[in-house]
């Protein structure tokens, strides 16, 4: 068919022009999002490349030339997403890339080779909590490849009572044994804190005997007055 006859036939059928004007919008407006995207996800690759995701974040999941089944959600309190006919997929701890790959296999049951891209729209407010034996215990914001000895610092060192030769990171369900005595002598390499990261402080043997002194104290001179008015009666 000619291109005249071609323009002659759609002329002619008004219904095939509008389905294919429509298709062609479609296709612009697809190619436009998916470019945003994209320019986003460039944008934040050099901060956010090996962010691990965590429970609180919203993130935004788009497959390619399927607009219909993108979405924006937030990882639940468990870490957990649900996504279409997907529930409980694992999402804390994950890189943008490791949970678009996972959505990317589970999808590909339903889609012929599936584009799927994730990105962070919102994150949660990254911090770290220092507990035990420092002596300005608390939360404090996590700034990007924060180490432990910083933190320390920070929580304005430890306390007099502290054991800074065995220090415990609390992170998810792992504990972390430090020695920051030797972090310190530069024995070994200090540490990269991570969001939620727990930094506790124990107190040494020698404070616990100190405290249990303290407090058995006043009960031995208790005694030991009852002791001598027993001894005077008698006598």
């Amino acid at each position: 068919m000619t291109d005249i006859a071609l323009t002659k036939y759609i002329k002619q059928n008004p219904q095939i022009s509008l389905k294919i004007w429509y298709n062609a919008e479609m296709y612009i407006l697809r190619s436009i999002f998916l470019a945003a995207m994209l320019i986003a996800q460039l944008c934040g690759a050099s901060d956010n490349e090996d962010y691990r995701l965590q429970a609180g974040d919203e993130i935004e999941i788009f497959v390619w030339q399927n607009p219909d089944i993108s979405r924006t959600l937030t990882i639940e309190n468990n870490g957990e997403i649900s996504y279409i006919l997907m529930e409980n997929i694992p999402a804390s701890g994950l890189t943008r890339e490791e949970l678009a790959g996972k959505i990317t296999e589970k999808l590909s049951a339903y889609i012929e080779n599936p584009k799927v891209s994730v990105i962070v729209k919102k994150f949660i407010r990254r911090q770290v909590y220092v507990i035990g034996q420092l002596n300005k215990p608390g939360t404090y914001p996590l700034k990007k490849d924060m180490r432990l000895l910083e933190l320390i610092a920070l929580a304005g060192s430890f306390s007099d009572s502290a054991k800074e030769s065995e220090l415990e990171i609390i992170r998810g369900d792992k504990i972390i044994k430090v020695n920051a005595g030797a972090i310190m002598r530069r024995e070994q390499d200090d540490i990269i804190l991570e969001a939620g990261d727990i930094v506790s402080a124990p107190r040494s043997a020698l404070s616990n005997t100190n405290v249990a002194i303290r407090q058995i104290s006043p009960i031995l001179t208790f005694l030991t007055t009852i002791m001598t008015v027993a001894i005077l009666i008698i006598l």
